[in-house]
């Protein structure tokens, strides 16, 4: 018979099967806040909720590179630009938030694994 103790098997495992679902589900069902950025603005992979990959954005007059940065690892992202601000993911374990103007760093955080896909900005979050 049974000891009485839970299982940690079987609490992982619908612990597993929860997430799962919660993650199907935020897939299926539509957003209730709709990415809306201005023209400048890419807050997400493939630019807004139509996920076209076009920006209404004017053409810049000269081909110059603004800035670059060395990160320490791979970068497997595409950033995401809203409100002056550009954010990247590394295989480093860190996001990374940059002046978008300058390319100055603002601030990192720290993930306990790499971050291949891209950031989404959304009503002030990340």
């Amino acid at each position: 018979m049974g000891t009485g103790r839970p299982n940690p098997c079987r609490a992982a495992t619908r612990l597993r099967s929860l997430l799962l679902l919660v993650v199907i589900a935020s897939l299926l069902i539509p957003s209730s806040t709709a990415v809306s950025p201005t023209e400048d603005e890419w807050p997400q992979f493939r630019g807004w909720d139509t996920r076209v990959g076009t920006s209404p954005s004017s053409i810049p007059d000269t081909n110059d590179t603004l800035w670059s940065i060395d990160l320490p690892d791979q970068v497997q992202s595409s950033f995401a630009v809203v409100d002056g601000k550009a954010l990247v993911g590394c295989d480093d374990g860190k996001l990374y938030c940059f002046d978008a103007f300058t390319g100055d760093e603002i601030w990192t955080l720290d993930t306990v694994n790499v971050v291949q896909s891209s950031p989404t900005v959304a009503d002030g979050f990340v």
